[in-house]
């Protein structure tokens, strides 16, 4: 229809002004990396080591398995963003839905991220100041 090639048409249009492999893998790992740093100890303080580890190793594999297939699905779409590859595979009345999932995932992530350092700072000072 008259509607989905211009749709197809402006993503192809977007697709060339997006970032490079070059800049998005370093920031998707330093993202990944500083998490793990910020939640490890947390989270195996909880639970006996190796149980602790079985999980770990468990959600890192399920974690780079879902972006690999994310990227892999970008790949064969032509596209360089996830919200023009959902306009591909669900139909920009759907849009919506990634944009909002998108924005409340930083949203609470931030808010993690504020906890976490609040969290830790305040130990570190304890430990640094003897208070």
């Amino acid at each position: 229809t008259e509607t989905s090639r211009s749709a197809d048409a402006r993503i192809a249009e977007r697709a060339g002004a997006g970032s490079s492999v070059a800049l998005i893998v370093p920031t998707l790992l330093k993202n990944m990396i500083g998490a793990g740093i910020f939640s490890l100890p947390v989270g195996l303080r909880h639970a006996s080591p190796i149980p602790g580890l079985i999980v770990l190793g468990t959600i890192g594999v399920l974690s780079a398995s879902s972006y690999w297939m994310i990227g892999y699905c970008c790949i064969s779409c032509s596209v360089k963003s996830f919200r023009d590859l959902w306009n591909i595979v669900l139909g920009p009345k759907s849009a919506w839905i990634i944009d909002v999932t998108i924005f409340l995932n930083g949203w609470i992530t931030l808010i993690w991220y504020i906890i976490l350092i609040g969290d830790f700072t305040t130990k570190s000072f304890e430990g640094l100041l003897g208070a």
